[in-house]
């Protein structure tokens, strides 16, 4: 009959590499072409012969070699080189997935996505496909497999023997049982495929020989085998064992792996066509070797058993440990003896030297308690006068009648202090942090105090920056300190407010250490404008703390020697003020053995600062405690602690 041209594409051009279609439920069709090298076309044509057509390339989830469409019952699978069958995602399905059905999927774009079919071949190359709606058949990395459609588990056992090279075509008729299957390598006619199990040979292992040493034959087949025990003299601690089967399918030969039976290793060796066993530096005992075949779908045969017994070297035999014994029994005795008369020669010696040195040790012992007494006394004596240079309790509940102070030395004197005193109408407190602790930090407290006393009391120096300045100048002096590579810097980090009592003004400056001022309510527009260098608002939700912090420098010689800042804040009734030392934020504890922190302290602070002043301090105390003693852990105190609160 005559052809008829229905339609001519000249647009589309490739190499082309199998087509494939579908009828759409519009009525039009749905042609796709796969190609070599150019990824794959798809043509809608409707009824009227008009078309439009979509590239598609790697972008688009290709790989970048061949590509062939493949009909499966109603849908279109694409074969390719490395990621098993592809399946073509339309654009109305990604609004579905996108969940999202306002998108106009007319202006959106297919792609392809690796398709579940058939399972476990994602990562295979697909060459050919012929599609059954009860068993189909697929070409996966040159070996055809059947796949039921019920589960899509692709079985290659009725083609385990067939070798052809790549695989290009599978053709199936609807009417026979045979199947027709194209590779580079030839054409092959598969008969009879169907469900039934088709009986495989299985391979007869038979043993051919056993031989030690070099070429020392113990059996050649000659006699029957049976229970029989090879015995193997450690020095020819070699064997070889050599089997046989005569199975052979298609060119395929049989497949030997072996193992100790009653061993550790359950498992037999790796499945080999080598069909002779070399065992080599076996340790003396009894031995049974398991050796199976297996045809090539899996079919293992009988097994052979080979029964070994390797003999122990002569110095491992029975009579060579009598012998190890007998000599380690007299070399142990006479040992023995030797060491007994040493020994006793020895502890003579050592009584008269115990007897001198224990003399020694307890006068020395003596001696070293009498100092000891003596450096105990000495420190409480200083402790008992640094206490008497602190200010009472009387001082302060006169000019500060709402306050409270914790203070926890390290050690038993500390490098921790805090001073006050009330000149004409003002009230200047501070509390300082020497350098070190224990009694080189003792003494430095009380040198700062000696100072402070000169000028507030006598010198009437009543601004908190110049105090500072004059008290630096006096530490500088009396340290005799220079500045120079390697000299000590000891100094003081102070935090120093001077309020006066009739107009509520307050004169702060600080070394090192800030303030904090607690105001309850929220923070007024003035207060965060009203904004100086260094200083902070951090609201929390019934107060608010104003945090002034102190000029980096210490009151000693520094890098740095510039005046300190002076700053000027209006307290309100019932605004509290906290001096404090570094003690407090830097002590481990916790349930993670870590720093109480700034920032926890700084919350501590505003939580408690609802409470009366009293029981501020109280609180205070007592998380310190609890954060030292977690879980009664007991965490060794790191630092003088202290802490000074006031209401004004």
């Amino acid at each position: 009959p005559s052809q008829k041209e229905l339609l001519t594409l000249n647009d589309v051009r490739l190499d082309a590499y199998g087509i494939s279609y579908k009828r759409l439920p519009t009525g039009s069709f749905e042609i796709w072409v796969g190609s070599k090298t150019s990824g794959a076309w798809q043509m809608v044509v409707d009824t009227s012969m008009h078309y439009k057509y979509t590239f598609y390339n790697i972008a688009d989830g290709l790989p970048i070699d061949w590509v062939c469409p493949y009909k499966a019952d109603e849908d279109i699978l694409f074969a390719t080189s490395r990621n098993g069958m592809l399946r073509f995602i339309y654009p109305e399905e990604l609004t579905t997935l996108m969940n999202d059905t306002t998108q106009d999927y007319s202006s959106l774009k297919g792609f392809f996505d690796i398709a579940d079919f058939p399972k476990n071949s994602n990562d295979k190359a697909v060459t050919a496909f012929c599609y059954h709606p009860d068993t189909s058949l697929i070409a996966l990395d040159f070996q055809v497999n059947a796949i039921p459609m019920s589960d899509s588990i692709p079985n290659g056992n009725p083609f385990k023997t067939l070798d052809l090279g790549r695989i290009n075509t599978i053709s199936k008729s609807k009417h026979s049982r045979s199947v027709l299957i194209g590779a580079d390598d030839g054409l092959v006619v598969v008969n009879k495929l169907d469900k039934k199990n088709r009986e495989y040979p299985v391979p007869l292992l038979t043993l051919r020989g056993v031989s030690i040493g070099l070429d020392s034959t113990l059996w050649y087949g000659d006699e029957p085998i049976d229970d029989r025990v090879f015995t193997v003299p450690y020095s020819l601690n070699n064997i070889k064992v050599e089997l046989a089967s005569s199975y052979c399918d298609n060119g395929h030969r049989a497949q030997y792996a072996w193992r100790f039976k009653h061993s550790h290793d359950t498992l037999l060796t790796h499945w080999s066509s080598q069909n002779t066993i070399s065992l080599s530096n076996l340790r003396e005992g009894e031995y049974q070797l398991v050796v199976v075949a297996r045809n090539v779908h899996n079919q293992q045969s009988n097994r052979v058993l080979v029964n070994l017994r390797v003999l122990p070297p002569w110095y491992r035999t029975w009579w060579a440990y009598i012998a190890y014994a007998i000599m380690v029994v007299a070399i142990t005795y006479l040992i023995i003896q030797y060491n007994t008369r040493r020994l006793k020669e020895q502890n003579k010696r050592l009584e008269e030297i115990v007897k001198d040195r224990t003399r020694e040790v307890v006068e020395q012992k003596e001696h070293i308690e009498h100092i000891l007494t003596d450096i105990k006394a000495s420190i409480n004596y200083a402790q008992r006068i640094q206490q008497a240079l602190l200010p009472s309790k009387e001082i302060l509940s006169e000019y500060v009648p709402k306050h409270f102070i914790v203070f926890h030395p390290r050690d038993v004197v500390s490098g921790d202090f805090y001073w006050a005193a009330k000149v004409n109408n003002w009230f200047i407190i501070t509390v300082a942090d020497c350098t070190g602790h224990g009694v080189p930090g003792a003494l430095m407290s009380m040198l700062g105090i000696s100072f402070l006393n000169e000028i507030v009391r006598k010198n009437e120096v009543l601004s908190s920056a110049m105090v500072l300045n004059k008290l630096r100048q006096s530490v500088i002096e009396a340290l005799k300190q220079t500045g120079k590579q390697n000299e000590q810097k000891d100094g003081m980090d102070m935090s120093m407010v001077a309020f006066n009592i009739d107009t509520q003004e307050c004169l702060w400056a600080g070394a090192n250490n800030p303030l904090y001022l607690v105001r309850r309510g929220k923070p007024t527009r003035s207060d965060v404008i009203e904004n100086c260098e260094g200083c902070r608002v951090h609201e929390f939700e019934s107060n608010y703390i104003k945090e002034y912090k102190g000029d980096k420098m210490p009151v000693a010689i520094h890098a740095i020697m510039e005046e300190y800042t002076s700053h000027r804040i209006m307290l309100q009734k019932g605004d509290r003020l906290f001096l404090f030392s570094d003690g407090y934020a830097d002590q481990f504890g916790g349930p993670e053995h870590r720093k109480f922190m700034a920032k926890n302290f700084k919350n501590l602070i505003a939580r408690t600062s609802l409470l009366p002043i009293d029981e501020q301090g109280y609180e205070i105390d007592a998380m310190f405690q609890q954060w030292k003693d977690y879980d009664g852990s007991d965490y060794e105190q790191i630092d003088d602690v202290t802490v000074l609160g006031f209401e004004v």
